[in-house]
């Protein structure tokens, strides 16, 4: 039987940040012997999004179903096994099947006598399923879980025992370009996407489709405001996760968001891969009701909220001190205005002291955490 120092295993495989799952796993070779599992179902990513990759960055990564990712676990022998946390939440199915994995990655490792660590992908949706560490974005996770934020029916805090806590940063907010299969300059990007590079540009970021068919007030403001911003000068889309991934359930009549709203517009789709240059060299995001504001501080790039008329979504709340806000009336004046431009006083110091290490990606930490743990244990 085959022997590792650390299994890495990512189950949920976010399309738009391949490379920094990859660029962990060579940062990881570099003091351990490491293979990594990523996975192909539908919380994966496709074979034609896999093979874009170098082969020298993807040695020792295996491109696995659910199932053939399980029996690898078992066919191995490893010291510290490193699982995703989101993603475990389900709805991979035509029928809504919840929880396919369940923790049954983490139940094999533990057979094994591994310490398992779940770490972080987002601020909010953190699964937990039984491992001995969970790594969280910042010490503010927990303390906003508690305070009524997501309550989750497998958050760590209300596990009995709790795991173990370390904090990390969120590997899916780093703001690196480690392991891209390519290189694009701005204008280079403009080109690929029919952007005028003398101006500005914005990239709009919708919700998932299925919020935006609630059949609510805040549902039909938000259709609105996706077909306005969609009509501005010089911007692109950066779908919603599941809208790339086209999973039925998270389709309305078997179509995207952007076939819906922005037809008649010049706005185009960013292809996943190219999210980094997006929110490079993006003058402004726009958003109405998504949490991808807390990302865009780590490109220093200027994030906007449309805000609904009626009231906020709760996690909103939070992610709110990230950006700036009008409503749909005031938009083309604040684009105009550049207005986006202003400093938020106070946000960076706030972003950096009290979210997590900005200073520092995720990639360095989670390293060094994992050699620690390899070397010293628990």
């Amino acid at each position: 039987m085959k022997s590792y120092d650390v299994v890495f295993y990512a189950y949920w495989v976010h399309s738009s940040h391949i490379h920094k799952y990859i660029a962990l796993h060579n940062r990881l070779k570099k003091h351990c012997n490491v293979l990594t599992l990523m996975a192909k179902d539908e919380f994966g990513i496709t074979d034609e999004e896999f093979n874009l990759f170098r082969e020298s960055d993807v040695e020792g990564v295996v491109h696995v179903t659910m199932e053939e990712a399980l029996e690898k676990l078992q066919e191995v022998n490893f010291k510290v096994g490193l699982f995703s946390s989101n993603g475990r939440k389900g709805w991979v199915a035509e029928d809504g099947d919840p929880e396919p994995l369940h923790g049954k990655d983490i139940e094999i490792a533990k057979s094994k006598g591994a310490v398992t660590i779940q770490i972080s992908e987002m601020m909010s949706d953190f699964y937990y399923a039984g491992a001995d560490i969970a790594s969280l974005v910042s010490k503010l996770e927990i303390e906003w879980h508690r305070s009524g934020g997501h309550r989750y029916q497998w958050r760590p805090f209300d596990a009995d025992p709790q795991p173990k806590y370390m904090f990390s940063n969120c590997l899916l907010w780093d703001n690196t370009d480690e392991c891209l299969p390519y290189h694009l300059t701005r204008e280079q990007f403009c080109e690929k996407y029919n952007l005028n590079p003398e101006k500005d540009f914005y990239v709009w970021l919708p919700d998932a489709i299925i919020n935006l068919f609630r059949g609510t007030p805040r549902s039909n403001h938000y259709r609105n405001i996706y077909k306005e911003v969609c009509s501005l000068d010089n911007v692109v889309i950066k779908l919603h996760p599941h809208d790339y991934k086209g999973l039925n359930y998270f389709k309305f009549g078997n179509e995207h968001s952007s076939e819906l709203f922005a037809n008649g517009t010049q706005a185009s789709v960013v292809e996943p891969i190219d999210t980094h240059w997006c929110y490079k060299y993006a003058s402004c995001g726009i958003s109405s009701q998504s949490s991808v504001s807390i990302e865009f501080p780590m490109y220093r790039t200027p994030f906007l909220y449309v805000d609904i008329d009626t009231a906020p979504m709760p996690w909103k709340r939070y992610f709110a001190s990230f950006a700036h806000h009008c409503r749909l009336d005031e938009l083309r004046e604040f684009m105009t205005n550049k207005d986006y431009e202003v400093e938020i006083g106070g946000m960076h110091d706030y972003y950096d002291n009290e979210v997590l290490a900005s200073n520092e990606k995720a990639l360095d930490i989670l390293t060094r955490q994992v050699i620690n743990i390899l070397e010293n244990g628990i």
